[in-house]
């Protein structure tokens, strides 16, 4: 009688457990209304009177939009394509900076392996919230 009690606890449980979260966050997925890359030059390093070249950065920030708020927003990534490359930031490495009504995210760090230049052309920005549902522009 006693483990019917607890069975039917446990069940009751489960049920709710089930349906907060099935009904916590909305099934939207996360938008990306403006975006811009900007690309910067550092002098390079001057080691044994050799001076390096120049250390390309990019500055990656988007406006995003989710139903369920910024905080809902779990990673952000950069693609280049043609080249097949990826930056990955997650929510706790990218910078958040409010303007009046409009929250920008991203970041004034990527650099590119090794290094390198970074490609020039077409980049896509991909956009995925914590229920796992992804925008892209």
């Amino acid at each position: 009688m006693k483990l019917k009690f607890i069975l039917k606890i446990a069940v009751l449980l489960l049920c709710l457990a089930v349906f907060f979260l099935f009904f916590s966050c909305s099934r939207s997925k996360p938008e990306i209304s403006f975006g811009f890359i900007s690309l910067t030059l550092y002098e390079g390093s001057a080691e044994g009177g050799i001076t390096s070249r120049p250390q390309e950065r990019l500055s990656f920030f988007i406006i995003a939009d989710d139903e369920d708020g910024i905080e809902n927003l779990s990673e952000l990534y950069l693609y280049h394509d043609r080249e097949q490359l990826r930056w990955q930031l997650k929510n706790e490495d990218w910078e958040t900076y409010n303007d009046g009504n409009v929250t920008w995210i991203g970041t004034r760090s990527i650099v590119h392996y090794n290094n390198e230049s970074f490609p020039r052309g077409q980049y896509r920005a991909v956009l995925i919230n914590k229920g796992g549902e992804v925008g892209e522009k």
